[in-house]
C-alpha cells in the first residue's frame, strides 16, 4: 500500500471517530494507532500548556486501548509528558556530546535497546526475590522468566559482579584447569572394569578396608563405583586431587561472598522449584556462577531477553524453577 493510501485511510478513520484526536476540539494530535501515540508523546512539548493535561490523559487512554505500557518505551525528563509518567518508568536521556540520530536507549519504534533495558532495570533485589517466589507459587511462567531476566540484568547484581569479575574469572579458570586434569584421571579409571586382575585386586582391598561397604553393596552398581574410587585414590597423584579441591573451594568461596552481599536478608526466601524448594540464596549463587562462565567466554555480560522477547521452549526449560 502506498503512502497516499495509508494517509487517506488514517484520515478517514479519524474523521469517523474525532475522539481519536488527542485534542478533539482542535483536531490535533491524531492517535488512530500505536504509532501515532508514540508520535504524540514525541511532540508533546509543542502543545499549548493549557492543553497539556487534556492531551496527557488522551495519550494514556489510547495507550491502554492499544495495549501499550510504559515498559514499551522511555520518556526523557526533558519531555513535559514525563510528569504524567510513573516515576519508576522514567529514564533520563540527555547525554553531553550525544549526536542527533544516535540511539543509545531507545529504538526507532520506541522499544528499549539492550542498554536501555539494562539502564531501566534498577529494581531492588528483594523485590525481585518476592516476584520470583510469587510466580513460582502461582506457576506463572511468564512472570517467573521476567523475574529471572530482572535478576540477571539487575544493576546492583551486575555492578557487584563486575567489581569482582577479574578475580572471579581467574578463580574460575584455575578451577577448570585443575578439574580437567582431575577428571581426565577419573575417566582413566574405567580401565578397572576391563582388567580382571585389577578388579579382583581392588575388590579384595575394599573388603579389607571398608568391610561394611563391601558387604552392603556387593553385586550392585554401588560396589563397582566403590572399587573405582579406591583405584582412583591410588592412580591419581595427590597433588592433582589437592589442587582441584583447593581451586574449587576458592572459587566456591568467592561466589558465596558475592551472593551474601547481594541477597542480604532475603537469603531465606524460598522458591518453589520444579524439583524441590530452593532458597533465593542458592539461586543467586547459581546465577553468579553462570555470569562468570559467560564473562569468561564472551568477555562481557549479555542482556538476558525478557519473556516477551524470547518464548522458546528450550529457554523455558532451562529455567528449572518454572
Amino acid at each position: 500500500m502506498d503512502n497516499f493510501s495509508t494517509k487517506y485511510i488514517v484520515h478517514r478513520e479519524i474523521e469517523e471517530d474525532p475522539h481519536k484526536y488527542g485534542l478533539p476540539e482542535l483536531k490535533k494530535y491524531p492517535m488512530p494507532d500505536a504509532k501515532h501515540v508514540r508520535s504524540a508523546i514525541k511532540f508533546f512539548n509543542y502543545v499549548d500548556p493549557k492543553h497539556e493535561e487534556e492531551l496527557a490523559k488522551a495519550i494514556i487512554k489510547r495507550m491502554k486501548e492499544y495495549g501499550l505500557t510504559f515498559d514499551d518505551f522511555t520518556v526523557g525528563e526533558e519531555n513535559k509528558f514525563s510528569k504524567y509518567v510513573p516515576e519508576k518508568a522514567l529514564v533520563h536521556h540527555g547525554i553531553l556530546g550525544m549526536r542527533w540520530g544516535i540511539r543509545r536507549y531507545q529504538n526507532k519504534d520506541g522499544s528499549l535497546t539492550a542498554l536501555g533495558k539494562r539502564r531501566l532495570n534498577n529494581k531492588d533485589v528483594g523485590e525481585i526475590a518476592e516476584e520470583l517466589s510469587n510466580a513460582s507459587v502461582n506457576k506463572d511462567s511468564k512472570k517467573a522468566v521476567n523475574a529471572v531476566a530482572d535478576l540477571y540484568n539487575n544493576n546492583q547484581i551486575r555492578n557487584t559482579f563486575n567489581d569482582s569479575s577479574s578475580e572471579l574469572v581467574k578463580a574460575y579458570r584455575d578451577r577448570n584447569e585443575a578439574a580437567n586434569e582431575y577428571f581426565k584421571k577419573w575417566d582413566e579409571t574405567y580401565r578397572i572394569y576391563s582388567d580382571k586382575d585389577l578388579y579382583d585386586k581392588y575388590s579384595e582391598k575394599l573388603k579389607n578396608e571398608q568391610p561394611n561397604t563391601y558387604k552392603n553393596t556387593k553385586g550392585s552398581a554401588m560396589f563397582a563405583e566403590s572399587i573405582r574410587e579406591l583405584y582412583f585414590k591410588d592412580s591419581c597423584p595427590q597433588e592433582v586431587r589437592e589442587r582441584y579441591k583447593e581451586t574449587k573451594n576458592n572459587y566456591d568461596k568467592l561466589c558465596e561472598n558475592i551472593t551474601n552481599k547481594l541477597v542480604g536478608s532475603y537469603s531465606d526466601v524460598v522458591i518453589n522449584t520444579k524439583y524441590k524448594n530452593e532458597s533465593f540464596n542458592s539461586i543467586v549463587n547459581s546465577l553468579v556462577d553462570g555470569m562468570t562462565k559467560q564473562y569468561d567466554e564472551d568477555g562481557a555480560l549479555a542482556v538476558l531477553p525478557t519473556y516477551n522477547d524470547m518464548k522458546t521452549a528450550s529457554f523455558l526449560k532451562s529455567i528449572k524453577y518454572l
